[in-house]
């Protein structure tokens, strides 16, 4: 393919574009028709509002392509300069030129295929010679993931970078804001991501135990928006639990550590129960305000269960209790629920609550609790009354639930 043929004038001109255009953020495609678009359709690319790039559809796989058999070129060059020596800039003393259209053909690969591991792996080589930083690589992932946001080689490679940059620099993290805000903005335009979620979580193990909590602020509002993204909730989930496993941690490093404390990574006993209290009144008020949907509940079983068998500390039962999650509160925020027929999606509201009684129930009659308060006959009793309360509202799982009601009495 000649240099003078339309796609690789194409080609130079998206190049000139960026060249041009450094600040450019946010990326999409342009399917345009003659009887719409007058003349819209001769055009590769458009520039809105000087930073948001469009490009028309139909030349997507030519260019693709072209930037291919481009890019395939240039690393075999490359690899010619390195040949076995190590990696180096000062291998490219004159062949700067060559660099720079490897950043181009690179780029231009993952702007249609974010998942091309050769073009993330050769700016990758980028980074190590000096070539490229670390900040302007987070910069075009930023680009990248306005069209491409569930890219899980992208979001590897985007960790790959800020851990380089950590090894190079003693230690210190790249914007953790800037990271916790690209998650964010994803989540919210590209529901139920994995990646981001997955990658805000790992931000936020590097940070202390003050900043995880103003997170936990901030994906409260984030939840109340999003009732039936599990995400959000699961998310919530894994700061709640780091908090007991710090505080157990702490404890032990205390005992053979004299050192003043890190107020940022300092949080008692008191303060998380109070924390959990908080987050148990939350999700109530959640599930009562916006019935019907499951995700408020599974987060709901999720929580109980953590806070009735698996709190890392040895007064399990009394640290429940004091934030409220026991037999008797969980059986009478069910019934609250049960008994309000007015309710919007009642039937599905009920189910969520049987279901959610049953396996509380469930935890109260295995070996995990030991509560000595409680007579094992009236939990049995209620066990099977609400059984009894499934069958009658999902009759099509009736063997299902007589299975579960076979093994309760096993127990006894």
């Amino acid at each position: 393919m000649t240099e003078s043929s339309p796609i690789s004038i194409i080609y130079k001109d998206l190049n000139k574009l960026f060249d041009d255009n450094p600040n450019i953020d946010e990326l999409g495609l342009i399917l345009s028709t003659k009887d719409y678009d007058s003349g819209l359709e001769s055009k590769p690319f458009i520039l809105i509002e000087s930073n948001k790039l469009g490009i028309s559809f139909q030349f997507v796989s030519q260019l693709y392509g072209y930037c291919f058999t481009i890019f395939n070129q240039l690393r075999s060059d490359f690899d010619k300069l390195v040949g076995a020596n190590p990696l180096s800039l000062s291998l490219f003393n004159n062949h700067n030129d060559l660099l720079k259209q490897i950043n181009d053909a690179s780029r231009n690969l993952l702007l249609v295929n974010a998942e091309n591991l050769s073009a993330l792996n050769m700016r990758k080589k980028l980074i190590i010679i000096g070539y490229n930083n670390h900040m302007n690589e987070i910069k075009t992932l930023n680009l990248i993931f306005t069209k491409h946001p569930k890219s899980g080689e992208a979001w590897c490679h985007r960790r790959w970078v800020l851990l380089d940059y950590k090894k190079k620099n003693n230690n210190a993290m790249l914007s953790s804001e800037v990271e916790l805000g690209v998650c964010k903005r994803v989540a919210e335009i590209y529901p139920k991501n994995y990646y981001a979620w997955t990658h805000r979580w790992w931000v936020l193990c590097n940070l202390s135990v003050k900043e995880k909590l103003e997170d936990l602020q901030i994906i409260e509002d984030w939840v109340k928006r999003n009732i039936s993204d599990y995400c959000g909730y699961h998310h919530r989930f894994l700061i709640l639990s780091s908090l007991f496993n710090h505080t157990n941690n702490n404890n032990n490093n205390n005992s053979n550590n004299s050192s003043a404390p890190d107020n940022n990574n300092n949080i008692e006993l008191q303060d998380i129960i109070s924390i959990y209290t908080q987050e148990v009144h939350f999700i109530n008020r959640l599930i009562t305000l916006y019935p019907g949907h499951e995700s408020p509940w599974t987060y709901k079983r999720l929580l109980s269960n953590y806070l009735l068998t698996g709190i890392p500390l040895n007064n399990k039962s009394n640290i429940s209790n004091q934030i409220g999650v026991n037999l008797q509160s969980e059986y009478e925020f069910c019934e609250t629920v049960i008994a309000d027929t007015d309710s919007s999606y009642y039937q599905q509201q009920k189910g969520f609550a049987q279901r959610y009684l049953c396996k509380i129930l469930d935890l109260y009659t295995s070996p995990n609790i030991n509560d000595t308060s409680l007579k094992i006959d009236d939990i049995n009793q209620c066990y099977k009354e609400n059984i009894t309360n499934l069958i009658e509202s999902f009759p099509h799982q009736t063997q299902f639930w007589n299975y579960k009601l076979s093994k309760q009495t096993d127990r006894k």
